[in-house]
């Protein structure tokens, strides 16, 4: 076996600074995106400043730190593509996803979660703060319909009340996958919140979805999911995918229509519309509401997103079938099986699927490390990389 020397370093270099800058900005951008409203002018040149700073990091680490072709060919394809998808439909979505992807170059799946935790919570806490104290993005807050016995639904500073909630699973599921344990006072906090932002915005789903991470999180502790099962996640996914068109075409006046307040109507609707070929690539936005996630990611985001997003999703799965711990691997795939099911009548989480992006990304990376990140491995470059992390982010207690 190869020793590899491991070199000490005394002092932070600015390579280092500039790395850390990289990850906070490959959270910060998209909490932005999240929370600004395109519609005021003011904002929308904030999102843009914000995206163009995310843009020059990865354009830092793509020239200096992706020495490998695989690497540049495979991002340089991405980048294209996310920017071609940006300009035909106006989704930021896909571009951030890889600028981001480039940004976790040589920093390890940890440090990424746990800081990417942080982020995102400052950031959550900061909008409603000014939701509650300056009225931010008040004019977002939603009265209900006849069909809700709610007087009103708070935003908490969000483009919509589900958003905010999917927001907060995002952040105690980064939280865990760091953290590797949910200890009683976290938890105990962590549901005080998710009471409150339920009391705030009435968003059920956000509500039964951290139920089930709860459960599961509980369930892991006595039951594992065997590895040799994987494949049933594929085939559950599949069930869903093509069951969501099937009862779109044939149930939409059913019970089971009723059942999901119209989803099953507006999916037969959207299936017997005219598309063009464009469109049916590219996506396009509709009129009503694509309540349905598998439906939204083949219309509303187009096909070659839709293959993309299944492919990363096929890829998740295989990754960490390989290298996740059985408990790991278990409680991700339960998660996956209840976010599975749940698409089906709720789009809203989808911001929570995009984790999925986050790991085939990290693999691609660490199988084509560059000879600067091998000197140091992690006991040298990544120590001095949470230096500047918790000095940028006044980090000086463990969360």
């Amino acid at each position: 076996m190869t020793n590899i020397k491991v070199i000490k370093k005394t002092s932070v270099s600015y390579i280092e600074i500039i790395d850390a800058i990289c990850l906070i900005m490959s959270f910060l951008t998209p909490c932005v995106l999240l929370i600004f409203d395109s519609s005021v002018r003011a904002f929308y040149y904030v999102k843009i400043v914000f995206l163009l700073m995310l843009y020059l990091c990865a354009l830092y680490k793509y020239i200096f730190q992706l020495t490998s072709i695989e690497e540049r060919v495979v991002y340089g394809i991405l980048i294209l593509f996310g920017t071609v998808i940006n300009l035909f439909n106006d989704s930021t979505f896909y571009i951030v996803v890889f600028l981001s992807s480039i940004c976790y170059k040589n920093i390890k799946l940890s440090t990424i979660f746990k800081y990417g935790f942080r982020v995102m919570l400052i950031a959550f806490i900061l909008t409603i703060l000014a939701f509650f104290i300056f009225k931010f993005n008040y004019d977002k807050t939603l009265f209900p319909t006849s069909t809700n016995d709610r007087n009103i639904r708070y935003s908490l500073g969000f483009t919509h009340p589900n958003t905010a909630a999917a927001f907060y699973n995002l952040i105690v599921l980064f939280y865990y996958s760091y953290k590797k344990k949910l200890n009683l006072s976290s938890f105990s906090l962590f549901t005080v919140g998710e009471i409150a932002i339920f009391l705030l915005t009435d968003s059920r789903t956000g509500l039964l979805f951290y139920s089930i991470m709860m459960f599961a999180l509980f369930l892991n502790n006595f039951i594992l999911f065997k590895k040799k099962w994987f494949y049933m996640i594929y085939i559950l996914f599949a069930i869903c995918f093509i069951g969501s068109f099937v009862l779109g075409a044939f149930f939409q006046n059913s019970w089971l229509n009723k059942l999901l307040s119209s989803r099953l109507y507006y999916i037969y609707k959207v299936l017997h519309d005219s598309h063009s070929i464009k469109d049916l690539l590219l996506g396009k936005t509709y009129s009503y509401p694509i309540d349905n996630y598998y439906a939204n990611l083949v219309f509303e985001q187009g096909i070659i997103c839709a293959i993309f997003c299944i492919t990363c999703f096929v890829l998740t799965i295989l990754i960490c079938y390989k290298r996740f711990d059985k408990k790991s691997f278990s409680l991700f795939s339960m998660l996956t099986i209840a976010l599975s099911i749940i698409c089906i009548s709720e789009n809203s989480l989808k911001m929570i699927t995009s984790f999925i992006f986050i790991i085939p990304f990290v693999e691609l990376n660490c199988k084509n490390e560059n000879k600067y990140f091998k000197q140091y491995i992690y006991q040298g470059y990544t120590s001095n990389i949470q230096e500047v992390l918790s000095f940028l982010m006044l980090d000086h207690a463990e969360i």
